[in-house]
């Protein structure tokens, strides 16, 4: 049978069957969600059930996905009422909205012919723009299960979320794809496409690569780890129950390890390790960590000790003591993220008391920032938490909505996501002229005297601590470094999880002289591993140095930004990320990226010279 022969036989099932399940599927979950908010709960199951039993069509492997678990969720709507969390309907509304446009906008997939290049990259393009909705959709779900859904609903949803990437997997399974892809493959390497449609053809290869190495059955097993690591991490970490998270753990990494083993053999890499690091910034593998981090770790130590021996008979400084009204501190930190004059009908900030998290699209940015009972007595907390979802905002909000739903549209990976936030976290926020900026508002809006100088150097001040997300600038890299070590190690076979308290009390101790007192305080601090995000960790400090990098780049083009900062008015910086940083999507690599934008690939040398600077006073 000829490769055109095979085309038309796919051709005919997609045209015929696999069309109108996915107009079914995307037609229930707007219709369920759309009912769901107006309460006509019956009526929509009742449609439903109707819709299926009165098609003429063959039934597909994807019919019956998700009708049933959402009726189950929409019964126990029905009977309970619909949440009324601002940020979870945020959300949610989010996926109605997206969801009508699918609908309204779908229609029959043309016929496509392998020999043509235009013919089968358009084919391609529909088919990843479909997998790129379906990604939307469960991002969306993952959203409303942390922010805004209660604790009932949140695990029938927690119950969807393994269905839904099971549906994504089966889209990316499709035999009409990869015989697209080789076609595809072909036509580029016989020089019928541009630069562009060459990296597109190579980043659909790469997704799809990923996705069919992983088996269904994984697939599955880490969507559940990812719906309801979080929940068990928090529960586990407030009683310090080490017993049930190391059980927990064992069982997360026996996944990864297997997941990793897979996407190792897929895109030839060494270990499993280097399989995991790939989910996450495509590129980094070991070996190029271990450079990056043989060269940063010793400089690091070296500026955190003379920085620590600089404060020697020096008090840490001391903002006024709180409470600081919730309601007051929202308030500031609307100030604080309009800096970066953002579009507010585009923006939609809420705050919670559950997880800070960041989703949608361009033109739809969703930002949900921690704000609660805790953080009555530190105002700076929300204030960095809300500037660092304004960091992932900026990058969400600017992919080019042409490319939005494909490959080249996803974000370049998890080292460059990272890097945007801490680049507003950080290279801004940490700044004496954002303290300049902040401290006069803080002292109107909370009627306590705040102190510029008190807020930059508490903000700028170096110790050796336990928590991660509580570290200075300086000891920062050394917990992420410190995490890579252990997950590598558990991943690749070397290390038992029984292990794991024990190697986290003797690393803590070696790169930062402390020792924690308490699970909670030690292994129990993160939720990462727990939600199945095992390869991560290395990727937040290679975003320190990206943001850092990124940073020097602009002030090369625009000069000195301390003014901007201090007036409260970042809009030239937001427009040069646009133009310089955020339209590249996925359109190259980290290292590409960084010899486009700066003339030197990623380097841990530019943030070695930053943190001399800033916390040394040595000229770079």
């Amino acid at each position: 049978m000829s490769e055109n022969q095979t085309m038309t036989q796919y051709q005919l099932a997609e045209k015929s069957n696999f069309r109108t399940c996915r107009v079914r599927i995307f037609g229930l979950l707007t219709l369920v969600f759309a009912t769901a908010w107006s309460g006509s709960v019956t009526i929509a199951a009742n449609t439903i059930k109707e819709t299926a039993a009165g098609s003429d069509t063959p039934a597909c492997e994807y019919a019956d996905y998700p009708a049933t678990d959402i009726l189950i969720q929409l019964e126990y709507y029905s009977q309970h009422g619909v949440n009324s969390n601002s940020s979870g309907k945020l959300l949610i509304d989010s996926l109605i909205k997206f969801q009508k446009q699918l609908v309204t906008g779908a229609s029959p997939l043309p016929s496509c012919d392998s020999r043509e290049p235009m013919a089968v990259l358009k084919r391609l393009k529909e088919m990843f723009a479909e997998i790129g909705k379906a990604e939307y959709i469960k991002r969306g779900l993952y959203s409303y299960r942390l922010s805004g859904a209660p604790e009932e609903n949140a695990e029938m949803i927690a119950q969807l979320l393994p269905k839904q990437a099971e549906f994504i997997n089966q889209l990316y399974a499709r035999p009409e794809v990869g015989v697209l892809l080789t076609a595809a493959r072909k036509h580029k390497d016989l020089g019928r496409y541009d630069e562009f449609q060459g990296r597109m053809i190579d980043a659909m290869r790469y997704d799809h690569a990923v996705h069919t190495a992983i088996p269904e059955e994984l697939v599955s097993r880490l969507a559940v780890i990812q719906s309801q690591g979080r929940g068990f991490h928090a529960t586990w970490k407030t009683a310090n129950n080490k017993e049930d998270a190391l059980e927990w753990l064992e069982a997360v990494f026996e996944v990864q390890r297997e997941v990793g083993r897979a996407m190792a053999e897929a895109l030839d890499l060494e270990t499993p390790y280097d399989g995991a690091l790939a989910m996450f910034q495509p590129g980094y593998d070991s070996k190029s960590l271990n450079r990056f981090f043989g060269e940063l770790i010793p400089e690091v130590k070296q500026v955190a000790e003379q920085a620590i021996r600089q404060q020697t008979g020096r008090a840490k400084p001391k903002l006024p003591p709180g409470p600081y009204d919730l309601k007051q501190q929202e308030k500031l930190n609307e100030i604080t993220a309009g800096i970066f004059q953002v579009d507010e009908n585009r923006y939609h900030l809420s705050f919670s008391n559950l997880h800070s998290l960041e989703g949608g699209l361009p033109g739809d940015v969703r930002l949900v920032v921690n704000l609660s009972k805790s953080r009555l007595g530190d105002f700076v907390k929300s204030n960095r938490s809300t500037m660092h979802e304004i960091g992932h905002g900026l990058y969400i909000d600017a992919i080019p909505e042409g490319i939005q739903f494909s490959p080249l549209g996803k974000l370049m990976g998890t080292g460059v996501e990272e890097g945007m936030a801490f680049f507003v976290e950080k290279m801004v926020t940490r700044s004496r002229p954002y303290a300049d900026f902040i401290a006069p508002q803080a002292t109107q809006i909370f009627q306590k005297q705040v102190s510029a100088a008190d807020y930059f150097q508490s903000r700028t001040w170096v110790e050796r601590s336990l928590i991660r997300i509580a570290a200075d600038e300086v000891t920062y890299p050394l917990h992420p470094y410190i995490r890579m070590q252990i997950e590598r190690d558990l991943i690749n076979g070397v290390m038992e999880i029984d292990d794991l308290e024990c190697r986290w009390s003797q690393l803590y101790q070696e790169h930062l002289g402390v020792k924690p007192d308490t699970p909670g305080r030690g292994f129990l601090q993160d939720a990462q591993w727990f939600a199945g995000k095992v390869g991560m960790f290395p990727f937040y400090t290679l975003g320190d140095a990206i943001a850092v990098q990124i940073w020097q780049a602009m002030e090369n083009d625009l000069g000195n930004l301390d003014r901007d900062i201090r007036n409260g008015d970042l809009s030239r910086v937001r427009e040069w990320l646009d133009t310089e940083v955020f339209s590249k999507g996925r359109y190259i690599d980290v290292d590409e990226f960084m010899i486009d934008l700066t003339g030197e690939p990623l380097s841990a040398k530019f943030l070695i010279a930053h943190l001399r600077s800033r916390y040394l006073n040595e000229q770079p």
